[in-house]
């Protein structure tokens, strides 16, 4: 054995010997430095292990330590099995100004801001590489996978694998085609900020984030996977007032938080899913029914929808209404949404009615849209319901419990009425922010921080609900003025639980009035807590069909679908008794309430419900709207940092005409992108 070992030696001695007499050079394990490719095509430092191999294609011979710069066009980079580690906050791999580059099968493993970097370069091919960050930290802030800067179009990104970076590939630049790469547990996975780009075939999973972030325009979006992330793939316009123009085709995403969201005119058909189910988007549609096996719903420009029955979960919007008109949103399930129901750019005269939303970031929310009738809908969210920059809309016998931030919020709306509904145990009950001319009667509030806070609400009436055991019954973050909190007597103000007063005449109104805050009071408090009933009637609804393969195209001559809305019945009148502490609507008398089970709701609701409530609305209100138009210029809200703001700011425009989303400005067909 010692003989053996004494024989291997010497003829490595020998080696060593000769190949150092001969010039031969010995790849050694690895090298640190930064390494430059130059114009001219030397290698600097010469001592880098690159090798120059037919005078176009450099290649590896050892692990790499550092960075490299290529600022030589029309060349392949290949790893050979070789890995690049980087040890700093700068560039894996940098190409500036240059084209025509391949950079092929390179492990890039360690500390970089950015594995492989594009900036001002064109033409350029990333293939088969392999970008995995190593911070001790897990995910670093600004650490990019695959970064292609502006003024860097055409370039090829493809069959590439990216892991626990913090954007996996984030393309700010045209012409693109990202196809068939793996993005695997980064904080954001692909992200486009360009224009006309084709985003096709690639797999992203496993985001903290979005898994595929599009926010440009005339994008191409196919047959990609988006799975177990927080979000799935999103569009998002850069200008809500222009049209994106983008195609989506065979996308599938499932078990994300949120699986879609998609913003403004794009051309989406049924072909891509959420957990399976086709994502629906219809333009110019009218007398039509949507299907129940839909997962994702938009309206654009449609007139007379239904929707009913369906359970819509864990996309940005459950459904997304934009200038959609008379149509009825009745009987479905909400839950895990962004937005559960979300209506805009002048959705007005609609029926939101007996929906259950759950577990959504905001149950529903109105904005720039008026006329509508929002009723006996259950919210339970982080964020249970807004209107905001509307008018005219009646929300009423809704139970809107068990919300963490807000129950109810009105903002910037005027001459809404805010009826009947059950607003209990949330941090701010009702929430009212540059509200005038409402009226606001027969709610109960209950068991929240704040009963109701205010800000800057004016001209509006407050009478007949009851505060019961609120933190703050009443609080005004910005001076109030003009508001009245009693309907007068007999009829009487508000219960309050904290009121301390007495009724010496037995009139069930208090002899002095109840205090809310210097300058504001409620001159007739009522001694007892109401009772409020509300039955709602059944009207028929269209049937519905399966979902189509596409989103369907406009007919011709459309069969009308009626969706009938009943009136009150004259027979049965509504009656507001402040002897008996009862608000009735279309019910008999309940049973009187008694003061240690204050403002009992019971709702008798059989289907969707188009209520009497409207008539003892009418007959609530003082003032008569002016005439004038119903949609507003936009306005801050002010609040607390703790209220956490779902509104918008921007006043959407009425979005543009066109026949159906299958009929875009471009053809799609032609505009199909593969790798």
């Amino acid at each position: 054995m010692r003989r053996h070992i004494a024989v291997t030696l010497i003829f490595a001695l020998m080696f060593f010997a000769v190949s150092g007499a001969a010039g031969i050079q010995v790849a050694t394990s690895e090298y640190s430095g930064a390494i430059t490719i130059n114009d001219d095509g030397s290698v600097s430092p010469p001592s880098a292990p690159i090798s120059n191999a037919g005078d176009s294609i450099y290649a590896f011979t050892a692990d790499i330590h550092n960075s490299i710069v290529v600022a030589r066009s029309n060349i392949v980079v290949g790893g050979n099995g070789y890995t690049l580690y980087g040890q700093s906050l700068g560039d894996g791999i940098s190409l500036s100004g240059v084209t025509n580059v391949t950079v092929r099968n390179i492990a890039i493993e360690g500390q970089f801001e950015n594995g492989i970097h594009l900036d001002n370069s064109f033409g350029n091919t990333l293939i088969g590489n392999r970008i995995k960050n190593s911070f001790a930290n897990g995910i670093a802030y600004g650490c990019f996978g695959m970064r292609i800067d502006p003024s860097s179009p055409n370039n090829k990104i493809s069959e590439n694998t990216v892991e626990n970076c913090y954007q996996g590939i984030y393309v700010y630049s045209s012409n693109n085609n990202i196809s068939t790469n793996n993005v695997v547990d980064c904080s954001w996975g692909i992200s486009i900020y360009g224009d006309d780009n084709c985003i096709y075939g690639n797999s992203v999973s496993s985001c903290d984030n979005t898994a595929i972030t599009v926010n440009s325009f005339n994008d191409t979006v196919s047959m990609n996977t988006a799975t177990d992330s927080h979000g799935g793939i999103i569009y998002c316009s850069p200008n809500s007032a222009v049209p994106g123009n983008s195609v989506f085709r065979g996308n599938h995403m499932s078990n994300n938080a949120y699986n879609f969201g998609c913003s403004g005119i794009n051309d989406v058909d049924a072909s891509n899913t959420v957990n399976g189910k086709p994502v629906l988007i219809w333009m110019n549609q009218r007398d039509k029914v949507v299907p129940v096996d839909a997962g994702y719903i938009v309206l654009i420009n449609c007139q007379n929808i239904t929707v009913q029955n369906l359970n819509l979960s864990n996309n940005n919007e459950g459904i997304l209404l934009e200038g959609t008109t008379n149509s009825t949103i009745v009987h479905n399930v909400f839950a895990n949404n962004s937005y559960g129901i979300s209506l805009s750019a002048n959705s007005n005269f609609n029926r939101i009615l007996e929906n259950t939303l759950t577990n959504n970031v905001l149950g529903m929310h109105s904005e720039y849209s008026s006329f509508n009738e929002i009723a006996a809908n259950k919210a339970n969210n982080l964020q249970g319901m807004s209107v905001d920059s509307s008018s005219n809309n009646s929300v009423y016998a809704n139970n809107i419990v068990n919300n963490k931030n807000y129950g109810l919020l009105l903002g910037s709306s005027r001459y809404d009425n805010v009826s009947a509904n059950n607003i209990t145990n949330s941090y701010y009950g009702l929430t009212t922010s540059m509200v005038s001319h409402s009226t606001f009667s027969g709610n109960n509030i209950t068991n929240n921080f704040y009963g109701i806070y205010m800000d800057s609400t004016s001209q509006t009436e407050l009478f007949r609900n009851n505060f019961v055991n609120n933190n703050k019954q009443v609080y005004s973050y910005r001076p109030c003025s003009g508001n009245v909190w009693d309907d007068g007597y007999p009829s009487g103000g508000n219960y309050w639980s904290d009121y301390n007063g007495s009724d010496a005449n037995g009139d069930g109104i208090g002899e002095t009035p109840y205090i809310i805050d210097s300058g504001t009071q409620d001159r007739y408090p009522i001694i007892s807590p109401f009772n409020v009933s509300i039955t709602l009637t059944s009207p028929a609804y269209p049937t519905q069909t399966p979902a189509p393969t596409a989103t369907p195209t406009p007919e011709t001559n459309p069969t009308s679908t009626s969706v009938t809305t009943p009136t009150p019945s004259p027979t049965n009148s509504t009656t507001n008794n402040p002897e008996s502490n009862t608000i009735s609507f279309e019910t008999p008398t309940p049973e009187q309430n008694t003061a240690s089970q204050p403002a009992a709701f019971i709702f008798a609701a059989t289907a969707s419900a188009i209520a009497a409530i409207a008539t003892k609305e009418a007959a609530l209100r003082k003032k008569k709207q002016p005439n004038g138009s119903s949609t507003f210029a936009n306005a801050s809200h002010s609040f607390p940092e703790t209220i956490a703001s779902a509104t918008k700011t921007e006043p959407p425009q009425q979005t543009k005409e066109k026949n159906s989303s299958s009929q875009n400005t471009k053809n799609s067909s032609n505009r199909f992108c593969r790798e």
